[in-house]
């Protein structure tokens, strides 16, 4: 049986938090087959992961050994939310 490997697409956007652009980009990934999670890196910054809770309809970052400022954090998960809300539809 031949396995088919699909590829994730890169999001790139850019964000306009406290007077200033933020360019983003987000790599989903499922975990376990089903969980959806984003690779995300912000003005070249470290990868930071994302993770979806499905119960609340709300992102976060899973990663806590790196700090994102939260406005960052918080226009960044609710700009994840949009996306994954688009490519479920």
């Amino acid at each position: 049986m031949k396995r088919t490997r699909n590829k994730a697409r890169t999001e790139n956007f850019e964000l306009m938090i406290n007077g200033g652009a933020v360019e983003v980009r987000a790599t989903p990934y499922l975990v376990n087959g089903e969980e959806t999670r984003f690779r995300v890196s912000y003005n070249e910054s470290p990868v930071y992961i994302f993770a979806i809770d499905e119960h609340n309809h709300r992102v976060s970052v899973i990663d806590n050994m790196n700090r994102i400022p939260q406005s960052i954090e918080t226009a960044i998960a609710n700009k994840l939310v949009q996306v994954e809300r688009r490519h479920a539809a």
